[in-house]
């Protein structure tokens, strides 16, 4: 899921901090910016005992290692922890005269030294260390950043944009944790340090939806030719929630705000505490000409998203860097088909028709998540219903975007299922190319011959299958599973960029050799192994429970199971109709929302217990 970034190790030893070019008395400009990839930032405030300084004189002369801790441990008011580390490490590079950094760290003593000799009263290097942010110098970081094994940059301004300016010192070996730093200036002869952080508030992204969807607005009475987004609408639904006390099996009370209904309640008028609320942006396609167009609104989703391409080490000394891929959510759900068929039988009946190969299920709808904020979801079976000379070329586009592309990240949760059926509907694509048969042995049944036959009848849907839209067959040695095969031949799909968050939990638990034990032994297993016993609610509880989205979570999650008619339900999946129900629109975009917040919980822990 991540590519290697080649930057060449450093020496790990305290030399000399790299100043920039752009010292002190350089004015900034727009070239001064280093976060990666003109990465947008936002400072936190220096924190002491959980206040906000408000007065210059409020100092005690450790902001430079609370804004340490705030990154590093994530809690500036545990400062005292990065200190000791500091001042420890000098200690035992002081004292013992055959620690391999004693001579470096003796020579910074004797720079630091030589510059204050004409000072009114002498510092040492130690002392300027137990009280940095008094008239430190450029000797005290490469200090700090070999005791912490952090690569240091400091800066001394920030845009209004977000982008750091003027970089002042850069200590500490290229391949070490990133800590980035912005100095004010001097109060009194003291000079505070903040954290640099990036903004992953989703500020920029909900900033640029918003001005999307009122563009889009002001040009819907054009030609759609004329409009930018081709006819594309970019809705917002909201949620909110609240306790009710009154009923003990129903204690959350919900209330939705949807754009699609001509009705729905107002937004502003939804209440509740701002914590309990969220809100969404969603495009709904019926037409394969705006898929594209879909597709460069869900791109341009992904440039703004935080928690995107995040930095990543990729070997276990941490001297290998990388950064993950643009990663996105995704889900299928099924329609049985022959409908008029399928409609009139009971779940059960129906289930046990598609084990006998008089019913199949293709997919409805296709939901992609992009955070927790924006979802494109693709209506798949009414365009194939209702196809034209636009529908295969823009489908297959679409596909070769998402589905098949391995420079996009796809997470799934135990798509055994969504595979099979997914690879199924491409097929009624390419009805030039025969399917094959294939044995299917249905839960505690004999296996059985199923001779698949299409469900579509269509003109414009009789090419033939290209390999590009053809899952694989042939087996790549992976990390995440062992060699296994569906019942229709396909191997595993993780070369395609599709990855089970199954399987990804169980790689992170090998990996800190905390084992998951299967009836056929521990470690990986083939790709087409549910996990019977861990479905998507406890999934849910485990990681999130306490999040404030949780039971909103829950409840999208339930709307099937509460609903009068379970089989019912999930055959109006992809209709036309489905945008103005709150529950079908609510179980499309809950699933791929908490994988989304349970992959970014992932990669934002450095405790592996707690992962594991």
């Amino acid at each position: 899921m991540s590519k290697e970034r080649r930057d060449s190790p450093q020496q790990s030893e305290i030399g000399p901090s790299r100043p920039s070019v752009n010292q002190a008395n350089t004015p900034p400009t727009s070239d001064d910016t280093t976060t990666d990839a003109g990465q947008r930032v936002c400072v936190s405030e220096d924190e002491q005992d959980g206040r906000t300084y408000t007065r210059p004189q409020e100092v005690d002369g450790y902001s430079l290692y609370r804004a340490l801790a705030r990154q590093l441990i994530g809690e500036s008011e545990k400062y005292t922890s990065i200190r000791d580390s500091v001042l420890h490490f000098c200690i035992r590079a002081r004292s013992n005269a055959h620690h391999p950094l004693h001579q470096a760290y003796v020579q910074h003593e004797r720079d630091f030294r030589q510059e204050f000799h004409q000072a009114p009263y002498g510092r040492e290097l130690f002392s300027a260390l137990d009280c940095p942010d008094l008239r430190p110098n450029n000797h005290i970081f490469p200090v700090v950043a070999h005791a912490l094994k952090v690569h240091l940059r400091v800066y001394e301004s920030i845009s209004e944009d977000g982008e750091t300016r003027n970089l002042l010192v850069e200590s500490g070996a290229s391949y070490a944790t990133e800590c980035t730093l912005l100095r004010s200036g001097y109060v009194r002869g003291t000079c505070r340090f903040s954290s640099v952080l990036p903004d992953e508030s989703g500020k920029q992204l909900i900033d640029y939806l918003q001005a999307t969807k009122a563009r889009i607005q002001a040009q819907s009475k054009l030609p759609t030719n004329q409009q930018d987004w081709k006819g594309v609408k970019l809705k917002e639904i909201a949620w909110t929630w609240r306790r009710d006390n009154t009923i003990s099996y129903k204690p959350w009370e919900f209330r939705c705000h949807n754009e699609y209904k001509v009705d729905s309640r107002d937004i502003e008028k939804l209440g509740e505490s701002p914590l309990n609320r969220m809100q969404v942006f969603v495009v709904t396609v019926n037409d394969p000409l705006q898929l594209r167009s879909a597709l460069e609104l869900m791109s341009e989703a992904l440039q703004r998203a935080p928690y995107q391409q995040r930095e990543v080490s990729i070997s276990s000394d941490r001297t290998r860097k990388g950064k993950l891929l643009p990663h996105v959510s995704i889900d299928c759900e099924f329609v049985k088909l022959p409908k008029d068929l399928a409609d009139k039988l009971p779940g059960y009946e129906a289930k046990k028709m598609v084990d006998d190969g008089r019913l199949e299920e293709l997919v409805s709808v296709l939901t992609i998540a992009v955070g927790r904020h924006f979802f494109l979801l693709v209506n798949v079976l009414h365009m194939l219903q209702t196809a034209n000379k636009d529908t295969v070329p823009e489908l297959a586009y679409f596909y070769g975007k998402t589905v098949f592309n391995p420079e996009l990240a796809k997470l799934w949760w135990n798509p055994q299922s969504d595979f099979s059926v997914l690879d199924a509907t491409i097929a009624h694509m390419y009805q030039g190319t025969v399917r094959p048969p294939f044995s299917h042995k249905p839960y505690r049944e004999d296996a059985r011959s199923i001779t698949p036959v299409f469900r579509i009848s269509n003109g414009y849907l009789n090419t033939t299958r290209p390999t590009s839209l053809t899952f694989p067959t042939d087996h790549v040695d992976c990390v995440l599973h062992e060699i296994g095969y569906n019942e229709q031949g396909l191997s595993c799909p993780c070369k395609l960029g599709n990855f089970d968050l199954a399987a990804l939990i169980d790689h992170i638990c090998r990996i800190h050799l905390y084992h998951v034990n299967y009836e056929d032994g521990a470690g990986k297993s083939p790709w087409t192994k549910h996990r019977d016993r861990f479905n998507y609610d406890n999934l849910l509880s485990c990681f999130l429970t306490g999040d404030r989205l949780y039971p909103l979570l829950q409840k999208m999650k339930s709307a099937a199971a509460d609903s009068s008619d379970k089989h019912a339900f999930y055959q109006n999946l992809g209709g036309l109709g489905m945008v103005t129900d709150d529950d079908a629109m609510g179980y499309n975009i809950g699933d791929v929302a908490g994988q989304n917040l349970i992959f970014e919980l992932l990669l934002s822990s450095d405790d592996k217990r707690l992962v594991a």
